[in-house]
């Protein structure tokens, strides 16, 4: 018997798949039983995969880990073991960026098993039309109604939309973060609109923000949070959210948010070929089956996947597919979620008490040409 140890993430999304995944493949691999422990979301967010890596079979990661995981040569390169034409497969069959997310010079190493992008969510039973421009966002924002998941990780993410939304990706060399005009206004739009939500906010991740809405309380509509479709299922009598496009930016832009997800690579562990075998029959049969999310809430990267038998399924995902296939990519460098940590803080900062938007920049370009130093593009 070969005994696979896994590691993923402790949320109902990033576990119960897997769980039904190691079971699957382990009936059709009866030598070989995988077992998965799981992390609080804020550990999977910081850290470092090279140290799960010497302690796991199995991992799930972000994809921002890459650069980093590839400088410490911990994980194994999957287009050297699996046939190119499995892999094209995967990129051909993929939402949005999510393969690409984990291509790293010229090699593959991890297969996205979950994505997710920030995108709106509403009350449909107390909101009878969602907002569709940032002054009716601002609007709504004023009467109270308006969550917003703004934990420092979350701030970042939605200073990234912004600054796309205003015309300038961030990060476009090695020594800027973002163009300092567009970073100013970013800072200042997502200040306005924090100042009129409520302040324990600034403490909530996306799923909390979520749970606030369904215990019924004021707040009917998130203007931008990772999509969880287990939050659109029936619930047993209780209310349901309803996912879909964001508003337009004050340009009248549609929003461009920040990429999420999850991927599945091999650590360099002691059972290299039983590893390499749960990426290779990962889309395949029984296994395949456990991740496409007609009885779990796994949110699959293949888009027949997001297309399920259930109405609530199709809903969310048909709602929030074009808002995927437009995402934004982060950098992956090995240092760039040292960066997200501190820049998160600087941002969560200026949102919730403003400051000199100048000033911010510059702390965070300082940080940015410090992670850089030493690694590679």
């Amino acid at each position: 018997m070969i005994r696979l140890s896994g590691i993923t993430w402790d949320h109902a999304r990033g576990y119960d798949p897997m769980i039904a995944t190691g079971a699957a493949f382990h009936r059709e691999h009866p030598q070989v039983e995988i077992v998965w422990e799981k992390r609080v979301l804020q550990e999977f967010a910081y850290e470092p995969l090279d140290r799960l890596a010497a302690r796991f079979d199995l991992l799930i990661m972000d994809h921002p880990w890459l650069g980093g995981a590839v400088k410490h040569n911990c994980l194994l390169p999957l287009d050297a073991y699996l046939d190119a034409d499995y892999l094209e497969d995967q990129a051909a069959n993929s939402v949005g960026p999510s393969y690409a997310s984990y291509s790293w010079q010229g090699r593959q190493y991890a297969l996205a098993v979950d994505t997710a992008t920030p995108v709106a969510a509403w009350r449909p039973d107390q909101l009878a039309a969602p907002p569709a421009t940032w002054e009716e966002l601002l609007d709504l924002a004023r009467e109270g109604r308006v969550a917003l998941p703004a934990m420092p990780v979350d701030c970042m993410m939605h200073f990234y939309m912004l600054c796309c939304a205003l015309g300038r990706e961030p990060f476009p060399d090695e020594e800027t973060v973002i163009d300092a005009r567009i970073g100013a206004e970013a800072l200042e739009t997502l200040r306005e609109l924090a100042g009129w939500c409520k302040p324990e906010m600034f403490g909530l991740n996306p799923f909390q923000v979520y749970e606030r809405m369904l215990a019924s309380g004021p707040e009917v509509y998130c203007p931008f949070g990772y999509g969880y479709s287990n939050y659109a299922r029936p619930r047993l009598g209780g209310p349901v959210l309803r996912f879909g496009e964001m508003v337009t930016s004050k340009d009248g832009k549609l929003l461009r948010t920040t990429l999420g997800g999850t991927g599945w690579p091999c650590p360099r562990c002691r059972e290299i070929d039983a590893a390499m075998g749960t990426c290779a029959t990962l889309r395949r049969g029984r296994a395949s089956r456990a991740l496409r999310g007609e009885r779990r809430p796994a949110q699959p990267i293949a888009p027949r996947g997001w297309m399920g038998r259930q109405r609530a399924l199709r809903r969310f995902f048909r709602a929030t597919l074009p808002a995927l296939d437009r995402a934004w990519l982060r950098p992956r460098y090995a240092g760039h979620l040292a960066f997200q940590d501190q820049a998160g803080d600087l941002v969560h900062a200026f949102m919730r008490e403003g400051g000199d938007p100048k000033r911010t920049l510059g702390r965070m370009r300082e940080i940015y040409l410090h992670t850089r130093e030493g690694t590679e593009a």
